[in-house]
């Protein structure tokens, strides 16, 4: 949370965590709306840091994409 709230420096685990508990959906569980809205800036900004963290957010939305697509196949 220092790393989102108060601007600590990131080291490289906690980019990764982040970009993690961004992708997965942690941090909707553990932040309030408000301050998912206020701390969002933020947490893009660590998240970029890393080359993981990115490919981990480009893969977790073309699997929510895919997965969308074959529930939406099934309805028909």
């Amino acid at each position: 949370m220092a790393v989102i709230f108060d601007d600590a420096v990131p080291d490289p685990r906690d980019t990764l965590l982040l970009g993690l508990a961004d992708s997965s959906g942690v941090l909707n569980e553990v932040l309030t709306p408000e301050g998912r809205r206020k701390a969002q800036s933020r947490i893009s900004q660590v998240v970029a840091l890393e080359e993981i963290s990115r490919s981990v957010a480009a893969v977790e939305a073309s699997v929510r994409s895919t997965l969308a697509a074959a529930a939406s196949a099934r309805s028909w």
